[in-house]
């Protein structure tokens, strides 16, 4: 099995959310990039399709998301907040993970 063939498992995402740091911003900017621009724009979500930041997190995750893709970090307390609320989007992750959409 190469790479490409990788299929991802919930506990392998949850492993490398807890233990890599840049991990959990490439987390946070792919499920960001699943905002629509308006919601991006806005920081909050205006749409329920299942995709990206629940509306009680889009502000703050995506407030976390766009300083990851300015500063390639997050502190020690925004990645404390980030794995906890990630976990909420385990599936979310392995699908796109495992480019299923």
């Amino acid at each position: 099995m190469t790479t490409l063939d990788k299929v991802w498992t919930i506990e392998e995402i949850k492993e490398l959310i807890a233990t890599n740091s840049q991990f959990v911003g490439r987390c946070l900017i792919k499920l960001f990039e699943r905002q629509t621009a308006e919601e991006q724009n806005s920081d909050i979500t205006i749409h329920r399709n299942g995709m990206g930041f629940s509306a009680y997190d889009a502000d703050i995750l995506s407030s976390m998301a766009k300083q990851f893709q300015r500063y390639g970090k997050l502190t020690d307390k925004q990645l404390y907040v980030a794995r906890k609320k990630l976990q909420k989007y385990i599936k979310q992750l392995v699908r796109i993970a495992n480019k299923e959409g």
